[in-house]
Order: C-alpha cells, then sequence, then structure tokens
C-alpha cells in the first residue's frame, strides 16, 4: 500500500501558490480545474466544439469494441467508443459552468474563413432556459467606435488601420471628419509619429514584384537559357519561384524519402523499359498474352529494384510495401493501356525522346539582341499510325495524377507542355521518316 501511495505521490501534479493576488489561468474546456476562479471567460463555444464532433477514428470500430470488451475480464478494458466519449460532453459544460464564483462570460465567433458558425446547443439551452444578457460583439464594439471609448493606445491603432483600410478608395467628401482628423494628431505627437508612418506603410503599401535590371538579370542567366517547358511553365505561374530556382540556383536540402518527384522517376522507368523490351522483341501491347506480359513485367521490375535510384524502396519494410502497391499500379495501367493498343491502331515508336540538348533536334526562340531560349525536354513516348492518308503521330506523357487540357491555360503559359512535345514530335518524324506527319 505504501508503495502504490508513494507512486501515486510522484505522478502528481501540483499547482504553485499565485506570487500575486491577481492570477490569469489559461486552460482547454476538458481540464477545467475543480478549484473555481471567481471570473470565467470560456470562448470557441460552436456547434463541433460544445459539444466535440468525436469520429471513429482508431483501429476497431465501435461495435468491435463493444464486441470485444464484453470478452475482456475484470480489470481488462478498451479505449471508450465514441458515444461513451460523447456522453461526458454534459459533464464537462457542466464543470465549465462551475467553474466561476462571480462571473462567467460564454463567448463564439459567428464565423470563421468566411463560414458561418453556429452557437453551441449548450448555450442556445440556457438562453432559453433563463434571462441571460446576450451580447453582440460586433454591434458593442462599433457603438465604443462611434463613442471612441478606446480601452489602450493598440486598439485605436488596431481601429484606424481598419477604418483606414475601409477608406482607402473613397472620395475625400465620403470619409468621416472624425477619421481624417485622428491621422493627423498622431502624426503630429511625438509618442505615436513612429507607429503613424509604420501604421501608414501597412495599408498603402502594394506587394507588387519589380522587374530585375537588365545587367543583373544577364549575370544571372545569361543571353542563352536552356529552358524546359516545365521551366516556362513555372515562370509563368509563379516568377518568384523561378527566380530562386533557376536564377539563384537555390536547392532545398535532400531528404532520404520517397517523394511524388521520385514515385512518377519510378513509372517513366517502367514504361520506357517496358516499350523497349517489347521493340526488342518484336512484339507489341497487343500482342502480348497474360503470361508474356506478367513474365516482361516481372524482368523488369527485378532490374528496377537493382537499381541505385529507387534504392530507397528497399529501405524499410513500410516501403517494400508500398513498392508492392508501385507494381499493382503499374500492372494496372499497363493492362489499360494494352485495351488501349487493341482498340487503336497507333504503335510505339520511340521513347524518352531527348531533344534540345546535344545538338538533337534544337529549338531556339529568339527573344531579344542576341538573345534566345533554347528549349530542351524529353518526350515520355511518340506513338505512329500508318493509314492510306499517311503517317498521324500521337505522343504519350505520362502523369502521376489526372490532367485536363485547357485552352485558357495554354494562352496563359502554364500548360505549354502538350503542345510543344506535339510540336517537336513532328519535327523528328519530318527528320528521321522524311515524311510530314
Amino acid at each position: 500500500f505504501m508503495m502504490l501511495l508513494h507512486t501515486g505521490f510522484e505522478q502528481t501534479h501540483y499547482n504553485l501558490a499565485p506570487s500575486t493576488l491577481d492570477e490569469l489561468t489559461i486552460t482547454g474546456m476538458d481540464s477545467v480545474r475543480y478549484l473555481p476562479k471567481k471570473i470565467t471567460f470560456a470562448v470557441g463555444l460552436t456547434q463541433g466544439v460544445m459539444p466535440r464532433n468525436i469520429d471513429e477514428t482508431g483501429l476497431l470500430t465501435d461495435d468491435e469494441r463493444e464486441l470485444f470488451s464484453n470478452q475482456l475480464d475484470s480489470g481488462r478494458f478498451l479505449a471508450p467508443t465514441t458515444g461513451q466519449l460523447q456522453s461526458v460532453e454534459p459533464f464537462v459544460f457542466y464543470q465549465l459552468l462551475m467553474s466561476a464564483t462571480e462571473h462567467l462570460y460564454l463567448s463564439c465567433a459567428v464565423s470563421k474563413d468566411g463560414k458561418e458558425q453556429l452557437v453551441s446547443n449548450f448555450v442556445q439551452r440556457l438562453l432559453k432556459q433563463f434571462e441571460i444578457e446576450e451580447i453582440d460583439g460586433s454591434l458593442n464594439r462599433q457603438k465604443r467606435l462611434e463613442q471612441g471609448d478606446f480601452v489602450v493606445p493598440f486598439e485605436l491603432f488596431t481601429t484606424l488601420l481598419l477604418k483606414m483600410r475601409e477608406n482607402k478608395f473613397k472620395e475625400k467628401d465620403e470619409i468621416d471628419f472624425l477619421w481624417k482628423l485622428i491621422p493627423h494628431l498622431l502624426k503630429a505627437d511625438a509618442a505615436f509619429s513612429a507607429n503613424y508612418h509604420a501604421l501608414l506603410a501597412s495599408v498603402f503599401r502594394l506587394n507588387v514584384a519589380s522587374k530585375l535590371p537588365l545587367s543583373l538579370a544577364q549575370e544571372l542567366y545569361g543571353n542563352q537559357l536552356n529552358l524546359s517547358t516545365s521551366q516556362i511553365e513555372t515562370y509563368y505561374k509563379d516568377p518568384f519561384s523561378h527566380f530562386l530556382q533557376y536564377g539563384l540556383r537555390l536547392k532545398e536540402r535532400q531528404e532520404f524519402e520517397l517523394s511524388p518527384a521520385n514515385t512518377g522517376e519510378y513509372f517513366h522507368e517502367f514504361f520506357d523499359q517496358l516499350i523497349k523490351e517489347l521493340n526488342a522483341l518484336g512484339l507489341s501491347l497487343r500482342d502480348l498474352t497474360v503470361e508474356k506480359k506478367l513474365a516482361v513485367e516481372k524482368d523488369i521490375f527485378n532490374r528496377m529494384k537493382d537499381n541505385p535510384k529507387f534504392a530507397i524502396l528497399g529501405s524499410s519494410r513500410r516501403l517494400n510495401f508500398v513498392q508492392g502497391l508501385l507494381h499493382q499500379t503499374l500492372m494496372q495501367t499497363t493492362n489499360a493501356l494494352q485495351k488501349q493498343a487493341l482498340a487503336l491502331e497507333t504503335k510505339p515508336w520511340m521513347t524518352e525522346v531527348v531533344f534540345g540538348t546535344s545538338g538533337n533536334y534544337p529549338i531556339h526562340i529568339p527573344i531579344g539582341k542576341n538573345q534566345s531560349i533554347h528549349l530542351r525536354g524529353k518526350i515520355d513516348r511518340i506513338d505512329l499510325l500508318q493509314s492510306d492518308n499517311g503517317i498521324y503521330n500521337g505522343i504519350i506523357d505520362y502523369k502521376s495524377s489526372e490532367q485536363k487540357f485547357e485552352i485558357a491555360k495554354l494562352i496563359a503559359g502554364v500548360q505549354i507542355q502538350l503542345l510543344t512535345y506535339l510540336k517537336v514530335s513532328e519535327e523528328i518524324i519530318r527528320s528521321e521518316k522524311g515524311v510530314i506527319p
């Protein structure tokens, strides 16, 4: 018994006596202390918070917990179900009501992130049952502001900031005289002038990026730009991000983890090897039997397992499992490609076609005097269709997520890859086969 008592004392935490007569304690509603305070302010009492919405997040469902609990011996128990946790919420609210001896203030925000919020059901019951004063904080605050009843200078500056933003684009005649007078009084007062200038700067400052001087841009980028389509799209999406990556050449610290880019590279490598393997065997996807397809896939998976680029997939049991999921996805995608090949007459012609580097299919775009862009990239796959009317070409670009081509994005410069690759593929076919697709 003494050992248990000693252990209990060791695990118990005590509050220190307040160093002054005034004390402010901030705590969550679930951990309301038994000893009441003179005044309690409870904030955020909205539906979903009081009572709290509790979802099933554990491994076991509520029904499974009840089933297993009935089979357990005395003294053994599982974590409570959502229903049991929900039944405690009225008691938590009761503790909150009993936490003050003189004044209790219950409050909630009427909106959050532009969305309306409902008052807690418990608070609504109190308002219906008892004669409790209900105060609209926004109206009360507006009334105080109209009366000039500011508690602290910070509130004055906050209010002035809001008013200056509201009046920013108004005509002078439309602005109340008081709000035109206060800024001038603050500016003339030595104690507030510094804060006034900071306030003014925050209201009228426009966060607009300025252009780089030509000389600095030439030092950073040079006159001859070797860019990929994704780099150009990055520029139109976010010029500053493009500047950080390709102007300042900043790079994030590499981490040994499986990123979406690694997954995409794994998919690219598999399909590249698949098409090359079929071309080497003189086969196409439509010619493969189920047994032959499985054998080819297994052979490619074994080769990729030895590739150092994908060593992370063998670094742990969890990533081994993830690798198995990737293999399932690739096999399902191959099945879909085979069905597509049976429905179409196109045949894969080239894979992983690199252009714009080392003299392979160069593309130069002049952008100024002695300045040009050398476009480079890699087309995942070029397909050909032989017909009586000539040769038709198509390109396949492997993506790890659903993509939709939109003309508006093409015009904005953020989705130029597909049509650029299609144009390049035409030039490659013209160069290699001597025909215009």
